[in-house]
């Protein structure tokens, strides 16, 4: 089944606040994939996840280096939170070759997977994250969360 919620952010703080609230949601081993333009808002939503599971780590998009783990806590444990950004790749097998296929099935982590569209028919998403803006209003973003059962 299909859970579909669209809420409309009016800033970055709002976004960053959404993405904090949306992180209650979350369970180890969720892969969640993040959808949207350039500056749409992708990274901020993840730093309200990050925040809520307390990482002391700047967060910031690993565009360079395809990957980031933070370090975070729930109510009980520690966890590790990979925070993948796909921009530059291609394909699946340029995928494959940089380890995502590996980080996607672990199961003791919370994957935030940016970019996710990059790969083709990628069935373990758990929650897609679709932030759309419009240019004529500045800072509101249109973020629809869907969740995949």
């Amino acid at each position: 089944m299909v859970k579909k919620e669209i809420v409309i952010s009016n800033s970055e703080q709002e976004t960053f606040f959404l993405g904090k609230a949306f992180a209650k949601s979350i369970q180890l081993g969720d892969n969640i994939g993040f959808y949207g333009d350039l500056g749409a808002g992708k990274t901020i939503f993840i730093k309200g996840i990050c925040k809520h599971f307390e990482v002391d780590d700047e967060v910031t998009s690993p565009t360079f280096n395809f990957l980031n783990i933070y370090e975070g806590r729930n109510i009980i444990d520690k966890l590790d939170i990979y925070h993948i950004d796909l921009y530059r790749i291609k394909n699946r097998a340029e995928a494959f070759d940089i380890g995502f296929f590996e980080w996607l099935n672990l199961t003791n982590a919370i994957k935030l997977i940016e970019w996710a569209d990059r790969i083709e028919n990628l069935d373990s998403i758990n929650f897609e994250i679709k932030i759309k803006y419009d240019l004529t209003e500045e800072n509101k973003r249109e973020i629809e969360i869907i969740r995949k059962d």
